[in-house]
């Protein structure tokens, strides 16, 4: 069975600064699901830091008053700025 690349693998070729005879090497073939061995530990990591620093908001009470800002600045009580 064939395995398709999703790029082309070029024949080895000889670098001009080397002597006869010595190739390089072919570049190493490689799945684009390859990259999700990366990317998947990467996802979690990132999720449990979103998780921290939510508990940490939660704990520090980040929301506890969500509308008491608002209304003070509807209750604001300064003198009107006439003269």
């Amino acid at each position: 069975m064939h395995r398709r690349c999703w790029h082309p693998s070029p024949a080895p070729r000889r670098a001009p600064s080397q002597p006869h005879g010595l190739q390089l090497p072919a570049p190493r073939y490689q799945s684009p699901v390859d990259i999700l061995y990366l990317l998947i530990p990467l996802s979690v990591v990132l999720v449990f830091l979103i998780g921290v620093l939510f508990w940490w908001s939660l704990r520090s009470g980040q929301f506890d008053d969500l509308q008491g800002p608002a209304h003070r600045v509807l209750d604001d009580d300064d003198p009107p700025l006439g003269r």
